[in-house]
């Protein structure tokens, strides 16, 4: 369904593009979206363009995939710093 594989690694079909595409603007629209949400946006995205980054070498295909993996980085930090100060009875 998403095509040939890059050295084992599934390529990215139109679908999965335009899926992550309105998941964004979903997210932009809902300015109350749950972190948990957030979260696995951010997750999902940085898998997909880290398969784009595989399949082309193109500078701004290689920028937007580190990118998205720092964002993903901070957002995971972020969560494990709730969850320390929540299990330390911090507010």
């Amino acid at each position: 369904m998403s095509g040939h594989a890059t050295d084992g690694v599934r390529r990215v079909s139109v679908r999965e593009l335009g899926e992550l595409f309105r998941e964004a603007c979903a997210l932009l629209a809902d300015p109350g979206a749950s972190f948990s949400r957030r979260l696995a946006y951010h997750e999902r995205k940085t898998e997909v363009l880290g398969r784009l980054a595989v399949e082309d070498p193109h500078p701004e295909i290689q920028e937007a995939a580190e990118e998205a993996r720092a964002q993903l980085a901070y957002l995971r930090a972020v969560a494990e710093h709730r969850a320390a100060r929540q299990a330390g009875g911090g507010a």
